[in-house]
């Protein structure tokens, strides 16, 4: 089924292709259910479905030993995720004072507690039980993310090779937001980074992006209550 496709995405890449290089056959890799390359999507392509939030602004760069007012909830969050088993970077804790040096330039370059987020509604932490890190995503409880990100993580669907969805590990109530949930993934790396190089890694990215078992995830649909 997706062989034509393949075929029209060889043709439009080679079309991109240095001049040197086109002429020169590519064989694509057969993307078997247990390929070793499993490209899944990440949480970070979710940032379309978030409500927008202010950014730490790029004057608050300056003066990284004091949280910015989008940081502050976090802090707040921060024992409760704790007593769930999610641990926030040193700089998220109640108290917390800059590890460096006032004098120090550049921090972000070697303190882990000089990073800031880029999203006041996205975080990383770390799963205490295992030491894993995970992302930590924001979400209002109506959110209709929750019951899919449910069904995807099925044991149904986690058991099907061609799920490429990140899992939704666990929903936390909000501390801060009586009407918000924290959602719970895997942390993962960007798609795009490092960005795919050749048609041979470009084209199993596609087909697993497309690979998608409708059957199963209509069944789960009308056996799945909403929330």
């Amino acid at each position: 089924m997706l062989s034509p496709l393949v075929g029209r995405l060889q043709q439009i890449l080679s079309s991109f292709a240095p001049p040197t290089l086109r002429n020169q056959s590519v064989e694509l890799p057969r993307v078997e259910s247990n390929t070793s390359t499993n490209y899944r999507l990440i949480p970070y392509a979710q940032r379309w479905m978030a409500d927008q939030q202010p950014k730490p602004s790029a004057k608050y760069d300056g003066d990284r030993m004091k949280l910015h007012p989008a940081e502050l909830p976090w802090r707040d969050r921060y024992d409760v995720l704790k007593d769930h088993g999610y641990l926030l970077r040193p700089r998220y804790r109640p108290g917390w004072t800059a590890s460096w040096p006032d004098s120090q330039e550049f921090p972000n370059m070697r303190y882990e507690d000089a990073l800031i987020p880029s999203h006041s509604k996205r975080l990383d932490a770390e799963r205490v039980s295992d030491g894993k890190p995970v992302f930590l995503k924001l979400a209002p409880k109506s959110s209709p993310e929750i019951n899919i990100g449910r069904i995807i993580a099925s044991k149904e669907l986690l058991q099907d090779p061609r799920n490429r969805c990140a899992p939704l590990l666990d929903v936390l109530d909000d501390p801060v937001n009586p009407e918000g949930v924290i959602l719970v993934f895997p942390l993962l790396r960007r798609l795009d980074h490092p960005m795919p190089t050749t048609i041979g890694e470009f084209v199993p990215m596609v087909q697993q992006t497309l690979e998608v078992r409708l059957s199963s995830a209509i069944r789960s649909l009308n056996s799945t209550p909403l929330v």
